[in-house]
């Protein structure tokens, strides 16, 4: 019988640990990637430093052969926040840790991921978990907000690419909403000076303007199960 296989970044919490479980519960092979490492699946993996996560994701799938797949889904949920406020008055490393975790580390692991299943004949999907940041912008979420539009323009021309390939993989974007995360309570949690619409986010969780991360994965999961979906597309949870 033909292996379901999962990879998901980011799935100690949040989403991403909804999503984990989501797909355990529906006989998936789940391999899970970041630091904390909390799963019995799990791969320990800073992804704020581009170089050494790409090792560790490479090393990892030497233990899964190309071929015997039914389906393939690969996730890229990891993202952060920090620092929120100006650019220009965070520290460069924190700078850095930001783009990378957002931007640089999902390319390289999504590339990584690919180029190992690249000759698979299975359905194979890659959804990059994107934001509402990437199309609209805040002040003090510069950092973010451009990682995010830039996963976008990525996966975007990704699906360009992938529809060369003799068995393409489909690239799409998942707008996944307003979730009740750590990263919302980060936000709540942020001077009016670094954000200055804090308080409308605060309001938003006193009213019940969240969804929950179990409900949202749930969403996920069917939209990414659909028979009709198309590379390069952006789906709203």
């Amino acid at each position: 019988m033909h292996m379901k296989l999962a990879l998901i970044t980011g799935g100690s919490r949040g989403l991403g640990l909804a999503l984990s479980h989501h797909y355990t519960r529906r006989g998936y092979r789940v391999i899970e990637y970041s630091r904390s490492a909390p799963h019995p699946y799990s791969v320990s993996v800073d992804l704020a430093n581009p170089e050494t996560a790409q090792e560790i994701i490479t090393s990892s799938l030497q233990a899964f052969p190309r071929d015997g797949y039914e389906e393939i889904l690969v996730i890229s949920n990891a993202g952060t926040l920090d620092p929120i406020g100006h650019s220009s008055k965070k520290p460069i490393d924190q700078v850095l840790a930001n783009l990378n975790i957002n931007l640089s580390t999902p390319i390289l692991a999504l590339s990584t991921i690919m180029a190992h299943f690249e000759e698979v004949p299975c359905r194979k999907v890659v959804a990059a978990i994107s934001s509402g940041a990437a199309r609209k912008r805040f002040a003090g979420w510069s950092l973010y907000c451009a990682a995010k539009a830039g996963i976008e323009a990525y996966i975007e021309t990704l699906a360009l690419e992938q529809s060369l390939s003799r068995t393409p993989a489909i690239p799409v974007i998942i707008d996944p909403g307003v979730i009740d995360t750590e990263m919302q309570a980060t936000i709540r949690c942020t001077t009016a000076d670094d954000f200055p619409e804090v308080e409308r986010f605060r309001r938003r969780k006193v009213e019940g303007g969240l969804a929950t991360p179990e409900a949202v994965a749930e969403a996920i999961t069917a939209i990414l199960s659909r028979s009709n979906l198309t590379g390069g597309s952006r789906y709203e949870v």
